[in-house]
């Protein structure tokens, strides 16, 4: 019974000093708030690099959405101007009307600007 008890001790005495880091080279088994820190700062670093990845992402793809309205708004004015010519006096097509507003529009919440619809003349079709 001494035995055991003394085995018990030495046990339970070298558990609480190898859990508290008290035992040289032996790590305690919890991470420390300087090694969580640490990983943290790797993990934050990440995020970074890939929020600015995503900020890129969206800019190439607001360029890119920029660019097919502005071809969009030509084109249909285009038609709007060769409607005019081909048929004085006949009103535009109200999908023609339309869709260049709805380009106009899209146009506007994405830039904050309006898009310079070209006339008929800039587009040499009198």
């Amino acid at each position: 019974m001494a035995i055991t008890s003394m085995l018990l001790l030495i046990g339970l005495s070298t558990h609480i000093m190898m859990s508290n880091g008290l035992i040289p080279y032996i790590d305690s088994g919890f991470v420390t708030a300087k090694v969580l820190d640490k990983k943290l700062e790797g993990v934050n670093k990440q995020l970074v690099v890939q929020n600015e990845a995503i900020v890129n992402i969206g800019d190439n793809l607001r360029g890119i959405r920029i660019a097919q309205l502005e071809a969009q708004i030509a084109e249909v004015r285009i038609k709007q101007c060769a409607w005019l010519r081909d048929q004085p006096g006949v009103a535009v097509s109200s999908y023609i009307v339309n869709s260049l507003q709805r380009y106009r529009f899209t146009y506007f919440d994405l830039v904050s600007r309006e898009y310079p619809v070209p006339t008929c003349e800039e587009l040499g079709l009198q």
